[in-house]
């Protein structure tokens, strides 16, 4: 899992936008130990999507729904421009979908949003303690809600 998350950390932008290594090395560690209950996430819902492996941008705006990441504070819009920043190449991925998420861009919007509903409306100042509220308080708590499943044997 780990040689995975590596790969997926070689290729978002997250370097780009976090202000120091410290942070950033932060945020890498919470995915890390949140790697099982994301990866599950991400899986579902890739699969509601109807295009897996990725997430198309209307299944992710009722993700953001479920999660009730949405408020005055975060809107679609905003989530929108996120998404949109999300998937601009900065170097040309012939089989990454610019119109969807993958894996390591489903990551990269979760960082977005945390600075975006957190940092950037003053009330965290720390990127790496944002992205753990978001997680705690939106994205973790969906996973009890998922239907269970079984992986491929």
């Amino acid at each position: 899992m780990h040689e995975c998350l590596n790969h997926d950390f070689k290729y978002w932008k997250v370097k780009r936008f976090v202000p120091d290594y410290a942070t950033y090395a932060n945020v890498c560690d919470i995915i890390k130990e949140n790697i099982g209950q994301l990866k599950e996430l991400f899986i579902v819902a890739a699969v509601e999507s109807g295009s897996p492996p990725d997430i198309r941008r209307i299944p992710f705006f009722k993700f953001c729904e479920r999660t009730k990441l949405l408020d005055k504070k975060m809107t679609a819009s905003i989530i929108d421009t996120y998404f949109k920043a999300t998937n601009f190449e900065v170097v040309d991925m012939d089989q990454n979908d610019d119109q969807a998420l993958c894996r390591f861009e489903f990551f990269e919007i979760m960082v977005r949003i945390a600075r975006g509903k957190y940092v950037e409306t003053g009330e965290d100042k720390n990127l790496a303690n944002a992205f753990s509220v978001l997680l705690q308080r939106h994205i973790l708590p969906a996973h009890s809600e998922l239907m269970p499943w079984q992986q491929w044997r």
